[in-house]
């Protein structure tokens, strides 16, 4: 449970990893993805066809989790100290959005303009191997208390005047 000590500012990673991300969705994005066999209620699983932006779940399943693979890690784990540290804003997004929209959002937001932003971004922070359900208690006390330690929430809606 929460002591009621000081809220833990979690770690976060330079606007450089994030786009580097960005250029291998776009990358991606000229050849069809693979079967989305992770989304148990679709029978037969769709695709995504070769020319289609990758989603961040896209990014999950066709990036993140084949390069964290034989570690089982959270993909920061795998990035240099210095594009990490501690971070300065929360990024709050869904998963169902163009990943490269989401890109754009945060460089809208300007925070591409200051090398010193450290992002917090659940696709990089968190592992995608331990995906056990967290207890609600988690989110309101762990969780809330890192989004409060951070001070800074940064919104991404697409489309931005009228949200899916």
């Amino acid at each position: 449970g929460m002591s009621g000590g000081e809220d833990v500012v979690p770690v976060g990673v330079s606007f450089e990893v994030l786009a580097d991300l960005r250029d291998q969705a776009v990358a991606k994005s000229e050849n069809p993805g693979p079967l989305r066999t992770w989304r148990h209620w679709e029978s037969p699983p769709s695709q995504r066809a070769a020319g289609e932006h990758l989603t961040t779940e896209d990014m999950c399943h066709e990036v993140v989790m084949p390069k964290t693979q034989d570690q089982r890690c959270a993909l920061v784990d795998l990035v240099g100290a210095e594009l990490k540290g501690q971070a300065t804003v929360f990024v709050s997004h869904a998963w169902a959005y163009r990943f490269t929209d989401t890109i754009a959002a945060l460089e809208s937001a300007g925070l591409h303009t200051n090398p010193s932003s450290r992002v917090w971004f659940d696709l990089v922070l968190n592992s995608q191997w331990d995906t056990a359900r967290r207890p609600f208690e988690w989110w309101t006390g762990t969780f809330a208390g890192a989004i409060r330690g951070i001070g800074h929430t940064l919104l991404v809606a697409s489309p931005w005047d009228d949200p899916q």
